[in-house]
This record gives structure tokens, sequence and C-alpha cells, in this order.
């Protein structure tokens, strides 16, 4: 049986039912070019708006209206991703973040994917806290039986 899919179509599909946050945005002037509808519904757009164009990144995702300190421009090659963790306080919600430079129609973008892990952050912080909680009582017990 043959199936003749469009390669476009299945990358398209790809890209918007992954549910990771994905954007592009200029490097040199910050300005978002694209983003999913999975980035659009963490941001309390519809998935139809294209409002955030020429708009900057730090503006629509950060909430700021200066470029991030943490931004990490500098640092993205074409080659790798640049992995890392960050908490965004305007969403409150906490990320795992891969960034790579690309090229696209002559213009050096930040390809930026990432995904919520606040629960996973939110578990393992509850554990530290479970564990320094018993480490004390712990502590009192050794001291009280002494």
């Amino acid at each position: 049986m043959e199936m003749n899919f469009d390669k476009n179509e299945i990358y398209e599909k790809i890209l918007e039912e992954n549910g990771s946050i994905i954007f592009l945005a200029d490097m040199k002037t910050h300005e978002l070019i694209y983003m999913t509808r999975s980035t659009l519904h963490i941001l309390g757009r519809s998935p139809d708006d294209t409002s955030y164009i020429g708009k900057p990144c730090y503006e629509i995702l950060q909430g700021q209206d200066a470029p991030c300190h943490f931004c990490n421009n500098r640092r993205l090659s074409f080659y790798k991703f640049d992995c890392w963790e960050h908490f965004n306080p305007m969403l409150k919600r906490y990320f795992s973040v891969r960034d790579k430079k690309i090229m696209l129609a002559g213009r050096t973008l930040r390809m930026e994917i990432a995904d919520d892990i606040s629960g996973t952050v939110l578990e393992k912080q509850q554990l530290q806290n479970d564990l320094s909680a018993e480490k004390a009582m712990m502590l009192c017990i050794q001291q009280l039986t002494a």
C-alpha cells in the first residue's frame, strides 16, 4: 500500500502537535519570527494570533522591557544545542530549555525548544523539604535520647 504524504505537512504536524514550546527569534534584534500553538497556548493567546511577530522575545515571553540578563545568544552555535533550566516568573513555571542558532532566509535566528518541568521540579523540592524535616527530627530524637 503506497501512501503519499506531503513532507511539509508532516513536518508542520510534528512541529505543532509535539507539545513543546518552540519559537524563533532574530538574534540581532530579538524580534519574534514564529511561535508554535503550544507556545501561544501557554502565553494565553489564541492559536491564530500573529500579533507577536516583530516584537521582542523578552517582552512577549518574559514580560521584560530589555533583553534578559540570562540571554545566552553569545553561547549559541549552529552545531549543537545549549541546554539549561529556567524559571519564568511571568508564567510561574520551570522549563528545560534547548537553544541553537539556525539560518533562515538569510537571517541568523535563535531556535528555542522548551518543555514544562514544573511538576518534576516542585516534586523534587518537596522531597528535599521532607528529607530535611526528617533529618531535623532524627537529630532531635538523638539529642533527647542521649
